[in-house]
């Protein structure tokens, strides 16, 4: 019976813990970025779903798709935090309806560096 409760509140701790833990984002609302670096990088997202997705026109008609990234990428605004921006490459990325690709903000500072402070990359399951 001991041994029972002693698992019992092993597995709550480890799945509150868990859930806590997942809840912080590799990222602070200090990034911002101008127009110009997240327009440079919506396109760098824009290409590379066009380019590496298999099918990226599988549930979505191509004119569609470029004409949701047109509009997202004229309502940009002058500046965005990281967090606003990495929401909107997340509804691009969702347009395409496959649940095996998404955008999401890369935590290696060393691959930001390497990209020449691109901070976001596309991952194609």
């Amino acid at each position: 019976m001991i041994l029972k409760k002693v698992i019992f509140f092993t597995i709550i701790t480890v799945l509150i813990q868990g859930t806590a833990l997942s809840q912080n984002l590799p990222i602070s609302n200090d990034a911002i970025l101008t127009k110009q670096q997240a327009i440079d990088d919506y396109n760098i997202l824009y290409s590379s779903l066009i380019n590496y997705h298999p099918n990226p026109f599988l549930y979505v008609a191509e004119n569609d798709f470029k004409a949701y990234f047109e509009k997202q990428k004229s309502n940009l605004p002058d500046t965005i935090d990281a967090l606003a921006f990495q929401y909107i490459c997340r509804q691009l990325t969702s347009q395409i309806r496959c649940g095996h690709t998404f955008a999401s903000i890369s935590p290696l500072k060393k691959w930001i560096d390497a990209n020449k402070g691109k901070t976001f990359y596309c991952h194609l399951i």
